[in-house]
């Protein structure tokens, strides 16, 4: 696993480059053992005590430049600790960790081989404790993080876990929800760490038709997951559009999901986003895959498929294109309420694609890769789709997930040559008003051909008025 051991069950998460499965050790009170260190350090705040040696392999860097008695990566801890308490529970809302009765809360300095990050170690009666390593060194990262920054993430993610224990004890077969969102709140804490989308989305974006809430034996971990969270949190939740600590999407699921013990996480999201934010789980999660499709596209978010900052860094989503000819046929889709079904395709000559299907209660999402550079994604299959071929090949995809009760439906498409086809409409067309008249602006065609003309009409009701062309 990356991060979290739990002492009640024998049960890890392997993660790829720590390789480690750990059971507890407790004594006749059925307390665990925790390790012997030879001093502590309180935080800032006192609401941390960071156990650490000061000789020996696991002693940190004694380096002590501000000379308050204290080294210096021993400051550093209970200043990141201080401040995922703060944000978390002061700004953000969420319950404070179950308190061990015995002074703050405990922060134990390890030595790890590199790729180890830390441990979060439920205890008695909801309460935890967090073991990290003492230098953090020897990491290969992708965004070429420092040994602090890598700190900074671990005790991030870590302490969330134990606020969690406090919300719901018995993980049962929710281990990728917990590390979902402790790995969406690492980035909520320390934004230009990036960590979460060093490697970890692989999972998701290489098999992105797997069960949303798949167990760990069938490959969800919960780690890639943590876009999600950010979709949710800045692009569902209105409240977090501007600044995701805003957002209580995530807190309202985990009230519900602590709080109504039959239930799990995944019933959780789907009856909070239904209730409280009035939408289906299957619809969302196929627009966030969908989205995902565009990832590194764009360098900022101004356009329309980005529902967070960081896909400009993220890699795409992987799906395997089919070719589409006069002989295409496709046959039965099966339709998923947890997990989408993905079909792409592309051609090698230009062509219009007339698409029906035999039933109507699904959802689809449609979303074409244009060379041109002018991308759509649309909530409907349109009848008639025109795609270009090779050497300037456009990809299809549609997402597809289970309305209600229909689990499979058939598609028919009609494949038709075109020795040209249309011009892609254009884009970002905005009226300003003036005095006495409205100004009309737009992105023009990419075309295809040269010279474009734009015919100018107005509606009225049902009258439509031709008012001229323009070649702009």
């Amino acid at each position: 696993m990356k991060y979290l051991v739990y002492f009640f069950i024998i049960f890890s998460i392997a993660f790829s480059r720590s390789d480690c499965f750990q059971s507890p050790v407790k004594d006749l009170l059925g307390r665990s053992i925790r390790p012997e260190k030879d001093t502590f350090a309180i935080s800032p705040t006192g609401h941390f005590y960071i156990h650490f040696d000061t000789t020996g392999n696991a002693a940190p860097s004694l380096v002590d430049i501000n000379l308050n008695g204290i080294p210096d990566y021993i400051d550093e801890v209970g200043a990141i600790a201080d401040s995922a308490h703060h944000v978390l529970v002061d700004v953000m809302g969420w319950k404070e960790e179950p308190f061990d009765g015995d002074g703050g809360y405990d922060i134990y300095v390890m030595s790890y081989a590199p790729g180890v990050y830390g441990y979060n170690y439920p205890d008695i009666g909801k309460t935890s404790y967090l073991q990290i390593d003492n230098d953090y060194l020897g990491y290969s990262t992708k965004f070429d993080l420092t040994p602090l920054q890598i700190m900074q993430i671990t005790v991030a993610h870590e302490y969330f876990h134990g606020i969690q224990w406090g919300y719901e004890e018995n993980l049962g077969n929710n281990a990728y929800f917990y590390e979902m969102t402790s790995m969406w709140f690492e980035d909520i804490l320390i934004p230009d760490g990036n960590d979460y989308l060093d490697g970890w989305t692989d999972r998701l974006f290489t098999n992105p038709t797997l069960p949303f809430n798949a167990t760990s034996s069938q490959g969800r971990k919960g780690y890639e997951l943590a876009l999600f969270g950010h979709y949710l949190s800045s692009y569902v939740d209105e409240k977090g559009a501007l600044n995701e600590k805003n957002s209580t999407i995530l807190r309202e699921i985990w009230d519900y999901y602590s709080t109504y013990s039959s239930t799990n996480a995944y019933n959780a999201i789907k009856y909070i986003l239904e209730n409280n934010y009035n939408h289906y789980f299957t619809q969302l999660w196929i627009d966030f895959l969908s989205r995902n499709l565009y990832n590194g596209m764009y360098s900022d978010m101004n356009n329309p498929f980005y529902y967070y900052i960081d896909q400009s860094i993220a890699d795409p989503i992987v799906t395997s294109s089919e070719l589409v000819n006069s002989n295409i046929q496709i046959n039965e889709i099966s339709l998923f309420s947890n997990s989408a079904t993905i079909l792409s395709l592309h051609t090698e000559e230009n062509s219009f694609l007339n698409l029906i299907t035999n039933k109507e209660d699904y959802y689809v999402k449609l979303a074409t890769i244009s060379s041109s550079g002018n991308n759509i994604l649309l909530d409907s299959i349109h009848s008639e789709i025109g795609l270009y071929g090779e050497p300037d090949a456009d990809g299809l995809h549609l997402f597809f997930s289970k309305k209600s009760t229909e689990t499979s439906l058939n598609i028919n498409i009609d494949y038709s040559l075109a020795e040209t086809l249309p011009p892609w409409p254009p884009t970002n067309i905005v009226l300003m008003q003036d005095y006495h008249k409205i100004n009309i602006a737009w992105k023009k065609s990419p075309g295809p051909g040269r010279n474009l003309l734009y015919n100018i009409y107005r509606v009225n009701n049902e009258d439509t008025t031709y008012l001229g062309i323009t070649d702009s």
